[in-house]
């Protein structure tokens, strides 16, 4: 192909994202749910990567026991904690205590089920978890599954890892 082919190419495939992503007016269809890709492999073996799996399971269970207590020694209890849920950033643990109380106080029931979970190096001390998760909120009445990917930043600290950021999206679904 010539360069004025493959000029035309990426033209075209940026413009498509850009329409995707509503520069194009209107709003754009939600893409359809993604294909599960092959089983992520750890970039990361041993004693690190598995603490954080042990972190990744400590923060399925309390969230399904719906107990902030649970989370507390999991999270960096300071101002620089940074935590996004679909779009909306939280910064510092008093804040995201605080939400997360709200969430649990609503929700009857919460099951979380992790699948695909992946652990990269970050280097001396840091270690990325990224995760498909399945949630499901009831509040008694009516139930909500979202599946997305979730991703916490680690830190060691004091001889244990704690979330330093968290970040959960999910693909919307049309109106």
């Amino acid at each position: 192909m010539s360069n004025l082919g493959v000029l035309r190419v990426l033209t075209a495939a940026a413009l498509a994202l850009a329409c995707a992503a509503g520069a194009c007016g209107g709003s754009p269809e939600p893409p359809a749910t993604p294909p599960r890709a092959a089983a992520p492999v750890s970039t990361l073996s041993g004693d690190a990567a598995e603490a954080a799996r042990a972190v990744l399971e400590q923060y399925r269970q309390a969230h399904e026991v719906r107990s902030v207590e649970a989370l507390d020694p999991l999270y960096l209890a300071a101002p620089e904690l940074s935590r996004v849920w679909q779009g909306q950033r939280t910064a510092g643990w008093d804040t995201t205590r605080a939400e997360l109380a709200a969430l649990f106080n609503r929700a009857r029931s919460i099951k979380l089920r992790v699948d695909q979970v992946a652990v990269h190096e970050l280097g001396p001390g840091g270690v990325a978890v990224v995760a498909d998760v399945s949630r499901t909120v009831s509040d008694g009445v009516t139930s909500v599954r979202v599946d997305g990917v979730l991703t916490l930043v680690l830190r060691r600290q004091d001889e244990r890892w704690q979330i330093v950021s968290e970040h959960f999206s999910y693909p919307l679904t049309p109106p």
